[in-house]
This record gives C-alpha cells, sequence and structure tokens, in this order.
C-alpha cells in the first residue's frame, strides 16, 4: 500500500511539473515575435517538388509589400465568377476563378500595384 501511495504521489507531482514546464513554454513563445515574419517582406514558396533547380542561381528573395495603399483593382470577369483561392507567391497575387461560362483559371496581379500580368487557363484535352 505504501508503494502505490508513493507512485501516486510521484505521478502527481509530475504531472504539476508538466503543467508547469507548458505554461512557461508558451509564455516564452508568446514574448518573442514570429521568425519568419518581418515587416515589409511577403514569404517566399518554396519550389515545387520535381521542379529543376541550379545550384548557381541565388535563393529567392522576399518581394516587399507595397506601403501605399493602390486603391480599388477591378477585374473583368463574368457574371457568376467565383474566387476558389487566393495565394500571394513572389509579390504576386494569384486567384483561383471559376464558373461564369468560362474555364477554370488563374489570374496573376502584381502584388505592388494590382495590375492584371496574365490569365492561366484550364482546359480539358479530349
Amino acid at each position: 500500500m505504501k508503494a502505490l501511495k508513493a507512485l501516486v504521489a510521484v505521478m502527481g507531482i509530475l504531472i504539476v511539473l508538466g503543467l508547469v514546464l507548458l505554461g512557461w513554454g508558451i509564455y516564452t513563445k508568446m514574448q518573442r515575435p514570429a521568425a519568419d515574419v518581418t515587416a515589409g517582406t511577403v514569404p517566399v514558396a518554396p519550389p515545387l517538388a520535381g521542379a529543376a533547380t541550379d545550384a548557381r542561381q541565388p535563393a529567392p528573395v522576399a518581394a516587399p509589400v507595397p506601403s501605399q495603399p493602390f486603391g480599388t483593382v477591378t477585374l473583368a470577369e463574368p457574371p457568376g465568377t467565383e474566387i476558389l483561392a487566393v495565394d500571394v507567391a513572389e509579390g504576386r497575387i494569384l486567384l483561383r476563378l471559376s464558373g461564369g461560362g468560362k474555364p477554370d483559371r488563374v489570374v496573376v496581379l502584381h502584388g505592388a500595384d494590382g495590375t492584371r500580368l496574365g490569365t492561366i487557363e484550364l482546359s480539358v484535352q479530349q
């Protein structure tokens, strides 16, 4: 019986110690800024799997975020168009659109001023 009481006491101390360490870890994480988020940059997407890379080329650098608002950007898309996804990569905004009587497409916008750089339409080969 003494062994069982000692085991329960030790386990209780371990639980309390674990909770204290968990609280301390959360507190210290909240006190320091995130290492990958810096003012004025956009995270760069990693290269695609299987993409050819040249060891002589430098690693991509994060593009600066525009410091001035660029106002309203209007995309000329037909009624019924839906935005399925939005992504930011290397200073560009990628909008995945669907519907509106057109095939699924990806619209590429310049991140600094919102100009339309191009559209990639996805069509089915038969």
